[in-house]
């Protein structure tokens, strides 16, 4: 794994973007199942996010993530009420909010981790839900490997955002061509800014940037 420094707080645009994707999370399962108490903690995690209190809020998404993990693990067996993935879903959005405020405190080794275990159990849902629910998987990992370019874009690493965005594009390519215009699944409630690409064609443009950025770098091209 390439080595990660510290850098500088993230800029004021960097914050903006970190905000409106964590105010993107999915509604978590039902809240009196076993993973209540998850959705608990997750709350108080959130609650202290927007207040700006970051540093006490990682505690609670620690707690969010280890309970959600627990009720995951001990409910294996229920796969009828699992079958489109929800707890999984879940588990994703915990982590992807956990990157979003240590990205918020600058911490970029602890969100980088944060973003990865968010793309993995992403990415596991494709092997483990019915095929009619594979768009939720794909939504989720959408949102994951948004998360993951943000963290990427912070810490300067234009190969691994250009990654994460490639992945995007896999994601929400459409048999038929159609819809690259249109909002990125995943992402559809995210607020308008000027750090994030919203649509497939942003993502491109994007890409482009990123392209370009790595061929001054390292001396002409890939």
């Amino acid at each position: 794994m390439t080595p990660m420094f510290i850098l500088p707080p993230v800029s004021a645009a960097l914050a903006v973007m970190t905000a409106a994707l964590f105010a993107s999370s999915p509604s978590s399962p039902a809240g009196d199942g076993p993973l209540a108490p998850a959705i608990e903690a997750r709350d108080r995690a959130d609650e202290l996010f927007l207040q700006g209190k970051h540093a006490e809020a990682v505690m609670d998404y620690e707690d969010a993530i280890w309970l959600g993990r627990r009720a995951i693990v001990n409910s294996e067996e229920e796969t009828e009420s699992d079958e489109d993935g929800a707890p999984v879903r879940f588990l994703v959005s915990l982590y992807r909010s956990s990157a979003l405020n240590r990205l918020s405190m600058s911490d970029l080794d602890g969100a980088r981790t944060e973003a990865w275990a968010a793309c993995v159990h992403a990415q596991s849902l494709a092997t483990t839900i019915p095929g009619d629910a594979a768009t939720a998987a794909a939504e989720a990992e959408v949102g994951a490997q948004a998360v993951m370019a943000a963290v990427c874009r912070a810490g300067d690493d234009a190969f691994g955002e250009s990654q994460a965005w490639r992945r995007v594009l896999e994601l929400t390519k459409t048999a038929e061509g159609d819809g690259e215009r249109d909002p990125l699944p995943g992402t559809g409630d995210i607020e308008e800014n000027e750090e994030l690409p919203r649509s497939r064609e942003a993502v491109e443009k994007r890409l482009g940037e990123l392209d370009d950025k790595l061929k001054r770098k390292f001396g002409g091209g890939q």
